[in-house]
C-alpha cells in the first residue's frame, strides 16, 4: 500500500478506504475525493453536501457514505488516477471553502477569477486552466467540483467488470457468533489482498460512530503468541497514537489485537 492518506476534515472514510482498495486491485492509485464526490453526483439533489452548505449544517453531518453504494457507482463511472489530482496540503479543502464563500456572499465570479485560479492549479496540476475556468464561469454552484474532477480526470479509469463486492454485516450480534469474522478476514488478506472494514471509531480515541478502515496486514504478537492486525486510517500519518484498544503504531499505522477488531467491527467490504 502506498503512504497514509489524510481526508482532512472532510467525512470521506468510506471514500478514502475504498480508494485504497480499489488501488490494490488495479495497480493504479485511486483518487478518494473523486470517489466521494462521484458518490455525491449520484445521491438525490437534496442530499448533496453542497445543498447542505447552503443550509449552513456542518459538513460532518453528511458527507459520511457507503462503501458498498459507492462501489456501484465507480463501476458505472470509473475512478480517477490520483497523479490527475494533489490530494496534500488541505487543496480540496481550500477550493471548496473559496466556493463556498463566493456563493454565499454572492461575490462576482470574475472578480474573484485570480484566486479561483490559484487554487484549482493547487488541485488539479495537469488540468487545462483555460477550460477549467470556462467551467468555473459556467457551472452552477451545485456542480462546481464535480465537473471541475470530471475535467480533471479524463480519461477515467473503467474498473474490470468481473470485480465485485460483498458485504458482511456483524452489527447487533454477540461476540461469540463474530468468530465468522476472522475466518473471512484471514481469506480476504490471503486470496484478495487489504480488507475494508467499519469499525468503532472510539478505537481511535474519538467519539462513538462508524468509521471506514483497512486491515492493511497482520504482525506476529510474541506475548499473546497469535496475530495482531494492521489497520490503515485516512487521518495522516501523525494520527496513530497507542491507547486503551490500540496496542501500538507502525509506520503510523495502528495495531490492534484479536480481540479489539472482534469487539469493534461492524461490517466487512470484500472485494474480489
Amino acid at each position: 500500500m502506498g503512504s497514509i492518506r489524510n481526508q482532512q476534515e472532510l467525512g470521506w472514510c468510506y471514500a478514502y478506504g475504498l480508494a485504497e482498495i480499489l488501488s490494490f486491485k488495479i495497480g493504479k492509485t485511486v483518487s478518494a475525493p473523486d470517489l466521494a464526490l462521484t458518490s455525491q453526483k449520484n445521491s438525490p439533489s437534496d442530499d448533496r453536501w453542497i445543498v447542505k452548505r447552503v443550509t449552513k449544517k456542518k459538513d460532518s453531518e453528511f458527507s459520511g457514505g457507503m462503501p458498498d453504494w459507492l462501489f456501484e457507482f465507480a463501476k458505472t463511472d470509473g475512478v480517477c488516477n490520483q497523479q490527475s489530482v494533489d490530494e496534500s496540503d488541505s487543496n480540496v479543502v481550500r477550493l471548496k471553502a473559496r466556493l463556498d464563500q463566493i456563493e454565499q456572499q454572492k461575490l462576482d465570479k470574475k472578480c474573484n477569477l485570480s484566486e479561483v485560479k490559484e487554487s484549482i492549479q493547487s488541485l488539479f496540476p495537469l488540468i487545462d486552466i483555460s477550460k477549467a475556468l470556462k467551467i468555473y464561469s459556467e457551472s452552477n454552484y451545485y456542480n462546481y467540483l464535480t465537473d471541475l474532477f470530471e475535467e480533471a480526470c479524463k480519461p477515467r479509469i473503467k474498473l474490470p467488470q468481473n470485480l465485485a463486492m460483498k458485504v458482511k454485516s456483524y452489527s447487533g450480534s454477540s461476540l461469540k457468533s463474530r468468530n465468522s469474522v476472522f475466518k473471512d478476514i484471514e481469506n480476504n488478506l490471503s486470496n484478495s489482498g487489504p480488507a475494508l472494514i467499519s469499525i468503532d471509531s472510539k478505537i481511535l480515541g474519538s467519539p462513538r460512530g462508524q468509521h471506514a478502515m483497512i486491515i492493511a496486514g497482520r504482525q506476529w504478537n510474541e506475548k499473546m503468541q497469535q496475530c495482531d492486525y494492521i489497520l490503515r486510517n485516512s487521518w495522516g500519518k501523525d494520527s496513530c497514537a497507542p491507547n486503551q484498544f490500540i496496542g501500538s503504531c507502525d509506520n503510523g499505522d495502528p495495531v490492534v489485537s484479536k480481540f479489539e477488531l472482534l469487539k469493534n467491527i461492524s461490517t466487512h467490504y470484500i472485494v474480489e
